[in-house]
């Protein structure tokens, strides 16, 4: 069923969340505290407890003033672990990298026979089914690797250490892994040493490890656990803390939804507009539906300055003087030619470049291939004439430009098959005012936006691929009569397909 929200309950739930401030972000590793019956103590993690999060968990998980609790399902558990990722405060998977220590103190269920019961730590996850991972029994310690449902469990040398009557289920258990990264004269990782121990709680964690395992497979990702049960049903497990010590991967969220640069009102609207569907565009946190979490993230980023890592390229074009523009977000500066004049006070969003038709341009280095995935391309202009390109590629083609008899928004960007075509909209933008105009491309559909608008749209497959330089002003073969004449501002290249 949809999620629903009235008007009046969603800016309600809006200005909830702007009295409350941003939320705690994660850090580089926590210490959790389940025996006061929190799951917070000032650690930046939720363990994923709201009840929204347990789609495919099997259990019961709940903290009380002994630890967090977990009693899995039987027989549903019998392969697999009722599991629980880290998640940060919006929900998402936290991911570490590098070399990572994870420690914790565990009750473990009072089980009758060896492998009747059992605890899991996991680590390095990059799904659902690819991580490593340590699970301990009355019988024995194992470390293993997980390389999908079909593949199962890939052991590896030295994978197993037997406990040869030494476990007492009646003793709390401490249990440790370390992945220990190894690197080459030049630094660069060439596998990983892999360390489990187990000991009982108040005595000395042991010297050396009982388990030592080397593989190279995954070497980032996401930490969990997980209660077990082979053999017996309604044995609970209990955690009493754990201790995470590693690298967390930080995880931007894309909240400038039409990529302007801000998270405003615009962007609010933008998902107000897809509340209770799955719209991947504006799941920030990807769960499948955009509904509360999603708006807390985005009111956690409002009016802030937006540091957005599919924003691969920035000209702001707001220089006073000389023949550089700047590329904002990298090194892809490009120079400008033929005399174009700077307009610092002309621009739309502050200053603008002026063309005159003839000569000028912009020629910066490639950003992105074509061919190769999701893009978009925006720009403010102003001015022009019927044929004359805002944005090409040498070596390619024309990406933005003015169709030759009405001034159209139009792009030849296209797939090399017979039926391969442009792409013109019926919308002038040569009319003297402001325009923002795009090319959204998202691996099937190209689309032309004006003015925020969608103007032209079609399914066009495996486009072009061209290496050659960007051009802004200037058409992909400096043809007489492709150079812009008049003010362009703002221009913006993603990796992503961006929503105007």
């Amino acid at each position: 069923m949809s999620t629903q929200l009235t008007t009046r309950n969603l800016f309600r739930v809006i200005l909830c969340i702007l009295a409350l401030g941003c939320r705690v972000q994660a850090g580089g590793g926590f210490f959790e505290d389940f025996s006061d019956g929190s799951i917070q103590d000032g650690s930046p993690v939720t363990w994923g407890l709201d009840p929204s999060y347990d789609k495919g968990v099997t259990g019961e998980w709940q903290v009380t003033p002994e630890g967090l609790q977990v009693t899995p399902d039987w027989p549903a558990c019998k392969t697999h672990p009722t599991t629980r990722m880290v998640r940060d405060a919006y929900g998402r998977n936290v991911q570490y990298t590098g070399s990572i220590t994870i420690r914790t103190q565990v009750k473990m269920p009072e089980a009758t026979t060896g492998y009747g019961s059992s605890v899991w730590l996991f680590l390095r996850g990059t799904s659902g089914d690819n991580c490593y991972f340590i699970c301990i029994t009355r019988e024995a310690l194992w470390i293993c690797r997980m390389d999908g449902p079909e593949v199962g469990y890939s052991p590896m040398e030295g994978w197993h250490y037997w406990m040869n009557g030494s476990f007492d289920a009646k003793n709390d258990v401490m249990i440790q892994v370390d992945a220990i990264d190894l690197t080459d004269t030049a630094g660069n990782r060439t596998t990983s040493r892999f360390e489990a121990r187990w000991w009982v709680a108040g005595q000395a964690m042991p010297v050396e490890p009982q388990l030592a395992v080397y593989d190279a497979k995954y070497d980032a990702g996401t930490i969990g656990i997980g209660v077990g049960c082979e053999y017996e049903q309604n044995k609970t497990a209990i955690f009493r803390w754990i201790e995470v010590i590693g690298s967390e991967i930080e995880v931007v969220p894309i909240v400038d939804f039409n990529g302007d640069g801000t998270v405003d009102i615009d962007d609010l609207l933008r998902l107000i507009e897809s509340w209770g569907q799955d719209d991947p565009t504006v799941d920030v946190v990807p769960d499948g539906v955009v509904d509360k979490k999603d708006l807390e993230v985005l009111m956690d980023h409002w009016q802030q300055d937006v540091n957005d890592p599919t924003l691969v390229a920035h000209w702001a074009l707001d220089e006073t003087e000389g023949s550089v523009a700047y590329n904002s977000v990298g090194p892809k500066g490009g120079i400008v030619l033929g005399g174009a004049v700077w307009r610092p006070d002309a621009g739309q969003l502050a200053g603008a470049l002026e063309f005159d038709g003839v000569d000028d341009m912009i020629v910066a280095g490639p950003v992105v291939d074509p061919s190769k995935g999701p893009f978009s391309v925006l720009a403010w202009v102003k001015g022009g004439a019927p044929g004359q390109v805002i944005f090409s590629q040498t070596g390619g083609v024309n990406w933005l430009m003015a169709d030759a008899s009405q001034g159209l928004l139009k792009t030849e960007l296209r797939s090399a098959g017979r039926f391969a075509k442009v792409l013109c909209s019926q919308t002038t933008i040569t009319d003297g005012d402001w325009h923002r105009v795009a090319l959204v491309c998202d691996g099937s559909n190209r689309i032309l936006y004006v003015d925020d608008v969608a103007a032209a749209q079609d399914v066009q497959t495996n486009l072009t691929g061209a290496s050659g330089n960007l051009l802004i002003g200037a058409g992909s073969t400096l043809a007489p009569g492709t150079f812009w004449s008049g003010l362009i501002d703002d221009v913006r290249i993603y990796n992503r397909a961006v929503r105007p």
